[in-house]
C-alpha cells in the first residue's frame, strides 16, 4: 500500500515541482504559438539560383590540440574548402600516425559561414589564464592571402572560439577517411 501511495504522490507531485517529459514536436509548436499570426519568414541559404552555396573566400580552417601534464589529446587537424581533410594524431588519440579524407563541402561552408558570422578574424590572437598544466587549443582560418592564428590555452577565450573548436572536432568525427594500403 505505502509503495502505491509514493507512486500515486511522485505522479501527482512531479508536475508542481518541476519535472515535465518533453513531446515530440513540443518546440516546434512553441515556435508557431509564438510567430501567431505573423507570416513566416524564411532565410536562404544560397545566392545563386541554381542551389549552390555562396562561397565565403576560406579557403582552410585547421585546428590544434597541444599536450598537457596529463592524458590531453595531442593531434592537428586542417580542413579545405574542397572537402579534403589531413589529421595527424600524436598523443591520447585513436589514431595516431596522419590520415586523410575528405568532408562534405558544403559543412565545411556552413563552417566557414560561422566562423565570419562570429567575427573570428577579429578575435584577439591569445587568450591565457593563470593556471598550469592544460592545454592550448590552436584555431586557424585562411581567406585569400590573409591567416589567421587563434591560441586559446585552458579554454580561456570566448565561447564563440570553443564552438568554432566544436565544430572542427564534429567535421574530423564526420570524416570519411581514406583507406591506407597496406594496413
Amino acid at each position: 500500500m505505502k509503495k502505491w501511495l509514493l507512486i500515486g504522490l511522485l505522479a501527482i507531485g512531479c508536475g508542481s515541482v518541476g519535472y515535465s517529459v518533453a513531446h515530440a514536436g513540443e518546440i516546434a509548436k512553441m515556435h508557431q504559438k509564438l510567430q501567431g499570426s505573423k507570416p513566416l519568414q524564411s532565410h536562404r541559404l544560397t545566392d545563386s539560383p541554381s542551389g549552390a552555396t555562396r562561397n565565403s573566400g576560406i579557403s582552410e580552417i585547421g585546428l590544434e590540440r597541444s599536450a598537457c601534464y596529463g592524458t590531453c589529446p595531442v593531434y592537428t587537424v586542417m580542413l579545405k574548402s574542397d572537402g579534403t581533410v589531413r589529421y595527424r594524431g600524436e598523443a591520447h588519440v585513436e589514431n595516431i600516425g596522419v590520415r586523410t579524407g575528405r568532408i562534405d563541402a558544403y559543412k565545411f561552408e556552413q563552417l566557414a559561414k560561422y566562423i565570419e558570422e562570429i567575427g573570428y578574424l577579429k578575435l584577439d590572437n591569445n587568450y591565457l589564464t593563470g593556471i598550469t598544466d592544460a592545454s592550448t587549443v590552436y584555431t586557424t582560418v585562411r581567406s585569400g592571402a590573409k591567416r589567421k592564428v587563434v591560441s586559446n590555452y585552458a579554454n580561456s577565450g570566448p565561447a564563440k572560439l570553443w564552438g568554432v573548436e566544436q565544430l572542427i572536432d564534429k567535421l574530423v568525427s564526420e570524416t570519411k577517411w581514406d583507406v591506407v594500403k597496406g594496413k
